[in-house]
């Protein structure tokens, strides 16, 4: 992929938001002992609900720290949206525009569910913050259209096939979590939500250090 100042910029913010969202859920998880918080059965939106001792989706939701979860939700929106703005046109034809908005819908999704969170309290902010968690898949959807139609910007085949696994293994994940109550019996929803979520952080984290490094050397 060739790379020129705007990527480089992109770039960063693609691997600045990963390591933000993921350092915000530690600190906010690890302030959260009352009950203990588990990776494995509750939800990243957990971390950010701001009601003390709220009991929503058949457990009990308590993080003192929510801000910090908030602000890692807005951060990589705003930062993911600003970067597929600055990487799109790397793709040729119209499926750049396709990447750009699956990109920008990704990016919108993940700040109204910073703004808006998942609590038991108010009906309304709660609808809003789900339509924000619809949008948020369209970020592994984008990154497995870059797998798909990498080419057309000089990917590696290495790097397409990395982008459609993470994107396709999303995207899956996230459908198992809303769909199939019996695997996330077993898996827990936490689990299958950090599938869909991880993938995507990973994707941007080497996406960014494979720019960075073409940059250097260009």
């Amino acid at each position: 992929m060739p790379t020129s100042r705007s990527s480089v910029i992109g770039a960063l913010f693609l691997i600045i938001g990963a390591i933000g969202f993921v350092g915000a859920e530690a600190v906010a998880a690890n302030r959260w002992t009352d009950p203990n918080y588990s990776y494995r059965f509750d939800y990243i939106s957990d971390l950010g609900n701001p009601v003390p001792h709220d009991f929503v989706f058949e457990h009990t939701v308590n993080s003192p720290w929510h801000v910090v979860m908030n602000l890692g939700f807005v951060s990589q929106g705003i930062l993911f949206a600003i970067a597929t703005a600055l990487l799109y046109r790397l793709f040729r034809g119209r499926s750049r525009f396709v990447v750009l908005g699956c990109g920008i819908i990704h990016g919108s999704g993940m700040v109204l569910a910073g703004v808006f969170h998942q609590q038991s309290v108010n009906a309304v902010e709660m609808a809003i913050h789900w339509i924000g968690a619809h949008g948020i898949i369209f970020g592994p959807i984008g990154i497995a259209l870059v797998g798909v139609l990498g080419g057309r910007a000089g990917a590696s085949a290495w790097y397409r096939a990395m982008s459609a696994a993470l994107g396709f293994g999303g995207i899956l994940s996230g459908l198992a979590l809303v769909y199939i109550p019996a695997v996330r019996t077993i898996t827990g929803g936490g689990t299958l939500e950090r599938i869909t979520m991880y993938g995507l952080f990973m994707w941007q984290v080497v996406t960014g250090i494979s720019l960075l490094l073409k940059a250097r050397h260009q």
